[in-house]
């Protein structure tokens, strides 16, 4: 089978994140798609409560088929790496053929990740382009803590969600 990866601190999920999701799913690139979230992120990223972030996950993915949660990087107390992400996880599940998923946005930090030119031979990785008008978890928690709107960048599910545990305020 093969398994996109998508990870990210997602802090919050929004709809680029889903759009990238149906899309790869819908192109028939993947079988399925794994959303991983980070626990301690690599650059020091302050991220919500990864419990909060795992139920806004779960909210938005509901009726998603073919996607799932994989905890990998939670259940590590260590700081999250790609590279080892990917290879804990083709040692688990030799049967499946696993491709990173990224947006184009992140692309020129890749050199200062972690092992990343093992990563580069390690898996193939799928490229989604995004604008410069395109969503961010950053503008969302900017637009929260300004009290301002984000019901057309995250889906409703999410903005109730985020208002009603007054997250990013």
């Amino acid at each position: 089978m093969k398994i996109g990866l998508f990870g990210g601190s997602f802090n919050p999920i929004h709809n680029s994140h889903i759009k990238v999701i149906k899309e790869i799913l819908r192109w028939g690139a993947v079988d399925e798609v794994w959303i991983i979230p980070c626990r301690n992120h690599a650059f020091s990223k302050g991220l919500l409560d990864a419990g909060k972030r795992i139920e806004m996950i779960e909210l938005a993915i509901n009726g998603l088929k073919n996607v799932r949660i994989e905890k990998i990087e939670l259940d590590s107390k260590e700081i999250s790496y790609t590279i080892n992400s990917v290879r804990t996880l083709k040692e688990k599940y030799p049967q499946h053929e696993f491709f990173l998923i990224i947006g184009s946005d992140i692309i020129d930090e890749i050199p200062r990740w972690h092992k990343y030119e093992e990563l580069l031979e390690e898996i193939d990785i799928f490229v989604f382009k995004r604008s410069k008008a395109d969503v961010s978890s950053t503008k969302i928690r900017k637009l929260l803590g300004n009290k301002n709107k984000i019901s057309r960048l995250v889906p409703k599910v999410i903005e109730d969600y985020i208002i009603k545990n007054g997250l990013y305020s």
